[in-house]
């Protein structure tokens, strides 16, 4: 470059820089969600294979555009699995929309690392801040999930090592909530990837989140069309009356009819436009306002205002998409409140329950323990004669020190074989077929198979304990049936809101049209901007 261009550039330089501090939009990393971690309970679920849990959040109708950096997320690592991801999703009623990816986080380094050892972390801070999708824009007055889950699985792994089996702790509270945000206590499952959601009752889980507050739609524009402009010239300075956009700036302009404080281009600054802006600048206080400062300031955003105009950006989807949800924001602001609903009372949650019995079913289930040797697998004979002859102890785990001496299960050995509760269909699932078989056929507690080979390996199968299935009562379910009523009544009130909204408006819609629209693969570029002439 030149060093007669050097004054030029370092003069546009100058010019956008004060250009950005003057509309204040340089964005800051703030912490949007902060984890309250005292006093949390490993939570009585755990998620694992396909299973995902989610967390619904809420950002208010004041607080800035925001665009999420990274999640945080308080887990107790059962089994390991490197395959764990955090996602926040849009919102559809009373479940996430899976369709709908805000943004999409893996695991960094350091807690990968703590996600794939073995098991007995408890209750440790995972964060995920490795993005797999450009994080979007999270909008005021819109919900949003928070949604943790195992996207793949390893089917090769040997019986008796689960792959990905985690506890999200619960908080003991409400979580602390900071820059507009809080944690609503709708919490869902979903046990087929995120196909499909159930409400699941109980208290938020813990979590934090922080996120980088980003400028209003259309400044935000400008900005990037004025930084792309420089970026884009690189050594060359180009003559600013050669450009047709600059050369369209700076045509005379039609004087507007109403004279105004000042003009620029096609744009009057008028006296109203002036005071706002100062009431905004001074907080009800006239005499903190620098009246030359703050004209300029106008002036300023006025002139990239007609310049990103002339690029036709005013035009964009992505433009009228963001003004649209600004323009339901602001309606939304001026309708009156929500009347907080009614408690249930006991004879409409008692309707609820007799409704709801098929889900409230405990499936019959068998409490397991397990012995695996594929190397001296003979051995397994001396580890049964050992422990049948033992008497009963109820403070013995599965088969005991048994288990550190004759199992080579790495995740059940320390832990007596223990294999925990498994429903009949998880057993058949989940263990060999003859393994299973054994574990249906054992009938009393405490007394276990013989030595069953299959394949390379050879097992002894131990039932603890067994329950059959049943109905869970009315006052242990009080809390799920409430947040499902709680539901129900939500997802009312939307239906009406809905209707009242859309009333009095003729809704006629082309579905073989809506049927043969081709859906894009990728996301669009959120800037339909055309390259500067050079």
């Amino acid at each position: 470059m030149s060093s007669a261009a050097d004054p030029v550039m370092s003069r546009v330089v100058r010019h956008f820089l004060i250009a950005a501090l003057l509309l204040g939009i340089a964005p800051g990393l703030e912490g949007a969600i902060t984890m309250d971690s005292s006093g949390t309970a490993v939570s009585a679920d755990a998620f694992t294979h396909n299973q995902w849990l989610g967390n619904r959040i809420r950002l208010a109708e004041d607080a800035p555009f925001q665009t999420s950096t990274s999640l945080t997320l308080l887990m107790d690592v059962v089994y390991p699995t490197p395959f764990l991801s955090a996602f926040i999703l849009g919102d559809i009623g009373a479940e996430p929309n899976k369709a709908d990816i805000i943004a999409q986080f893996d695991l960094d380094p350091a807690s990968a690392a703590v996600a794939a050892a073995p098991g007995g972390v408890t209750a440790t801070q995972l964060v995920f801040n490795q993005a797999t999708v450009p994080a979007g824009v999270l909008e005021p007055g819109k919900s949003y999930w928070i949604v943790a889950g195992v996207t793949a699985v390893n089917h090769e792994a040997q019986a008796g090592q689960q792959m990905g089996l985690l506890d999200w702790s619960w908080a003991s509270s409400q979580i602390t909530t900071s820059d507009g945000w809080t944690v609503d206590d709708w919490i869902a499952v979903s046990n087929t990837n995120g196909a499909d959601w159930n409400s699941f009752a109980g208290a938020p889980y813990a979590f934090g989140m922080t996120t980088i507050i980003v400028p209003e739609p259309s400044r935000a524009l400008l900005l990037v069309i004025g930084l792309a402009a420089l970026l884009r010239r690189r050594r060359r300075i180009i003559p600013i009356a050669l450009t047709p956009l600059v050369l369209a700036a700076c045509q005379p302009a039609e004087k507007p009819e109403s004279a105004g404080i000042a003009v620029v281009g096609t744009e009057t600054i008028g006296v109203e436009e002036f005071q706002a802006a100062a009431l905004r600048r001074g907080g009800g206080d006239p005499s903190s306002v620098d009246r030359e400062a703050l004209l300029d300031e106008l002036i300023t955003e006025s002139a990239l205002v007609q310049r990103a105009q002339a690029l036709k950006l005013n035009e964009s989807a992505e433009f009228r998409r963001r003004q649209r949800a600004l323009l339901i924001a602001m309606l939304r602001e001026k309708q009156p409140e929500t009347v907080e609903p009614a408690a249930p009372t006991d004879a409409q949650l008692k309707a609820l329950y007799e409704e709801m019995k098929p889900m409230l079913q405990m499936p019959a289930a068998r409490h397991l323990a397990v012995l695996r040797l594929t190397e001296n697998r003979e051995r397994l004979a001396e580890a049964l004669k050992r422990f049948q002859p033992l008497p009963p102890d109820p403070a013995r785990r599965g088969f005991g020190a048994l288990a550190v001496e004759f199992s080579d299960d790495q995740d059940t050995r320390y832990i007596g074989g223990d294999i925990g509760w498994l429903s009949l269909e998880e057993i058949q699932r989940r263990l060999p077929a003859p393994v299973a078989k054994a574990a249906l056929q054992l009938s009393r507690p405490q007394t276990c198979s013989d030595v069953i080979v299959d394949g390379p390996s050879a097992y002894v199968i131990l039932l603890q304990e067994s329950r059959a299935a049943a109905t869970q009562a009315f006052e242990k379910v009080r809390p799920r049936l409430m947040h499902e009523f709680n539901i129900r009544q939500a997802a009312d009130e939307a239906r009406k809101r809905k209707e009242d909204e859309r009333k009095g408006l003729l809704i006629e819609i082309d579905s073989a049209l809506l049927r043969s629209i081709p859906l894009p693969s990728t996301p669009p570029t959120p800037l339909n901007t055309p390259p500067l002439p050079r």
